[in-house]
């Protein structure tokens, strides 16, 4: 039998020093727990990327969000699911970022292309967002 698909969107915020926020996820995550990522959410049935992006903003981060465009978007296994990844650009249109959701137990603000590599675990989200980086 073939697994469900669930969507999922994650975002890329960008502070003005071209930093990017990275969220640790709580260690009650069923998948991935401790792990550094980017802040995410799964798609609601019938719910638009822009909503999901928007919830994202208000229920985990404080902050009010707008999409930019889509960076790169992909397909990883679960055990009960296959899960197919969007990358977002996102601005914030209004707030500064907090943790606002206990998804989270820590938010940084690091240059991707060092950042990510000191992640020795990574979710779908970091690793497409690294393919993204990487041919840009």
């Amino acid at each position: 039998m073939e697994k469900p698909i669930k969507h999922a969107i994650s975002v890329v915020i960008h502070n003005q020093k071209g930093e990017t926020l990275f969220a640790q996820r709580s260690s009650h995550k069923k998948e991935f727990p401790l792990v550094w990522s980017l802040p995410s959410h799964f798609v609601s049935d019938g719910e638009k990327p822009e909503d999901t992006i928007v919830r994202i903003g208000l229920h985990k981060l404080d902050v009010k969000l707008k999409s930019i465009r889509l960076l790169n978007e992909g397909y990883g296994e679960r055990p009960d699911f296959r899960l197919f990844m969007h990358d977002y650009a996102v601005e914030i249109e209004s707030g500064e970022p907090k943790i606002a959701s206990d998804d989270f137990v820590a938010l940084t603000w690091a240059k991707a292309e060092d950042f990510l590599p000191t992640i020795k675990v990574k979710g779908d989200c970091t690793r497409l967002y690294g393919e993204y980086l990487a041919r840009s």
